[in-house]
């Protein structure tokens, strides 16, 4: 199938008169981001097998290296000068040969590849880069994590309400659940009227412990894809979705790159979770928006599900019934008046009450801490002297950060803790950005389905800002006045959803560099520039630009991400 040696770097006439076509071509080694696509002729006899999307064997300076096609078009008509000579030579080099006649990127994923770069401002071939899996050198069984099954239970009494919620789900496109359980059921209730799924997953954990239910149901036909796969298992599993051999597709955000089968089911777990914003590599995207074009890409349905869909543009959503009549009480804590006083603890009397009548029932009780280390702040380990010194025996109690609650690790535990006592909130409320309360009310109604789904009984939220809107509105019920409130505040400030935020950070240290690039920006009519500040972590100057309409802003294609960090969308502005 391959040329051979052939290489025509002479008359241009003879180039042209063997071959007919060019490849725009992405080589998949390491390149700067800015590198797009090469150009490579196509030799006459891979001119009736080639198409886009094909892997393909091409010379890279002086060793072979595998490529992609993004795609096949004439070659340019060269000028001639006024002495009948070539204008301007334009010189390709031939592919060699076609690795694999069945294209590694569908046509979905071709469209797909050129609306992402055009909309998070990078080139086309660096995003075709992020896609295509690393082909392994040999096969490899590699290192399956072995991750126990998880207990998600339907009692039966529920059933008839789900069935009933049936009639709504059809039409949904958002669904507000209130456990990990009903979303299971949803699975396969899906599962009967689709050929085949996808879920996405914020985090591994999660994914993982759907894949241990899932997997006696589905077999051999469920693919499970993330980043911690050997290159081995990657490759199958991206085989597999491609050759249409998956009736369900678990991944997580970067699952929104896969070649997913047309007229599918796609559905989004914890559809608030950050998780789902690429922010520590290049380039930087956020799944929820990319999975709206790959499932318009693929004629697919979409459904977003979440605890709560407050502050989403238009949403409305459908709530899905939860798995059991267990509800989770709520009970703020006021610690804001104690605070001060003598003999004031970070550990509140309700608190110590709900830990003693856990004693009492032989039951566990969970205590959440933001920090795990901190004398003097509300902390893991500050919990655990308090409670010491209140002659509790710490280790009859589970003193952590969040993670174990979110990561599904208390599953073992489901129905035999009492209380979930969340010991302080204001590290969240206290994160300078503007979305700092979404995040509080998101999180806290997040960690009340999680409550619901290990039965727990009651949530104890202690805070020393009882009057903050987003608590009130977690604790008692004010979600109206809330969104309103947040609302009325971004349409003041000039931040999402009525306008689109870029934010550019410099990592360099020529300040002529940063000078000249924001004098460039000045330019564009439709920009509001803030800045430079310097960001809150990374300590990198910074800018903020607040797009008000759709403007193509060129400069931001050009930018080297080895010196500039283009991030459209950003989860934190400082």
């Amino acid at each position: 199938m391959g040329i051979g040696n052939w290489n025509f770097t002479g008359n241009w006439l003879l180039e042209i008169f063997y071959f007919k076509m060019i490849a725009k071509i992405t080589p998949l080694i390491r390149l700067p981001s800015t590198a797009d696509v090469f150009d490579y002729f196509i030799p006459p006899d891979l001119e009736a097998g080639i198409k886009p999307g094909q892997l393909v064997s091409i010379p890279w300076r002086s060793s072979l290296e595998r490529g992609v096609i993004l795609d096949i078009v004439p070659p340019p008509v060269p000028r001639r000068g006024l002495g009948g000579g070539q204008e301007g030579g334009f010189r390709a080099r031939p592919i060699r040969k076609i690795i694999d006649l069945i294209p590694v990127l569908t046509p979905a994923q071709l469209k797909l590849i050129k609306k992402f770069s055009e909309y998070y401002f990078c080139a086309p071939g660096a995003v075709a880069r992020l896609v295509v899996p690393e082909m392994p050198v040999r096969r490899s069984g590699g290192v399956e994590r072995n991750v126990g099954a998880v207990d998600f239970k339907i009692e039966k009494s529920q059933l008839a309400y789900l069935n009933q919620a049936a009639a709504g789900i059809k039409e949904a496109s958002e669904l507000e659940i209130k456990d990990i359980s009903s979303f299971i059921w949803l699975v396969f209730w899906f599962q009967k009227q689709y050929s085949s799924l996808v879920i996405l997953a914020p985090t591994l954990h999660t994914l993982e412990a759907f894949g241990s239910v899932l997997i006696k149901k589905f077999g051999e036909s469920l693919a499970i894809i993330h980043s911690g796969l050997s290159r081995g298992a990657f490759w199958r599993a991206y085989q597999k979705i491609l050759h249409s051999q998956a009736k369900l597709i678990l991944a997580t955000r970067q699952g929104v790159f896969l070649p997913l089968p047309e007229r599918s089911c796609i559905l989004m777990f914890d559809s608030g979770s950050d998780d789902f914003k690429q922010y520590d590599q290049h380039p930087r995207y956020d799944a929820r928006t990319v999975v709206k074009w790959a499932a318009e890409l693929t004629a697919s349905r979409l459904i977003y599900t979440a605890p709560t869909f407050a502050l989403w543009p238009q949403a409305k959503p459908i709530i899905l019934p939860q798995a059991s009549r267990v509800k989770t009480q709520i009970r703020l804590i006021d610690l804001k008046q104690t605070l001060g006083q003598k003999g004031f603890s970070i550990i509140s009397e309700p608190a110590l009450e709900a830990i003693s009548e856990a004693e009492n029932n032989k039951k566990k009780v969970v205590i959440i801490s933001l920090r795990e280390q901190g004398d003097d702040k509300v902390s893991v380990k500050r919990i655990k002297e308090v409670l010491t010194a209140e002659g509790k025996n710490v280790n009859d109690i589970i003193i952590s950060p969040p993670q174990i609650l979110e990561s599904g690790e208390l599953s073992s535990w489901r129905g035999k803790i009492s209380s979930l006592i969340i010991a302080s909130i204001e590290p969240l409320l206290a994160l300078p950005d503007y979305r700092s309360s979404e995040r509080v009310f998101y999180r806290l109604k997040k960690w009340q389905m999680l409550c619901e789904e290990l039965l727990i009984p009651e949530m104890l939220l202690q805070s020393y800002s009882p009057d903050n809107l987003a608590i009130r509105a977690f604790a008692l019920g004010e979600e109206e006045q809330f969104v309103k409130s947040e609302l009325d505040f971004r349409k003041e400030l000039g931040y999402p959803p009525f306008v689109e935020l870029v934010k550019l950070s410099y990592k360099g240290n020529d300040d002529k560099e940063f000078e000249k690039i924001t004098s460039e920006l000045k330019l564009n009519v439709g920009i509001k520039i803030l800045g430079p500040y310097i960001e809150h972590r990374s300590k990198r100057k910074s800018l903020l630009l607040k797009l008000r309409d759709k403007i193509e802003i060129p400069l931001l294609y050009s930018l080297p991400s080895s010196q500039w960090v283009v991030d459209r969308d950003p989860e934190n502005v400082l």
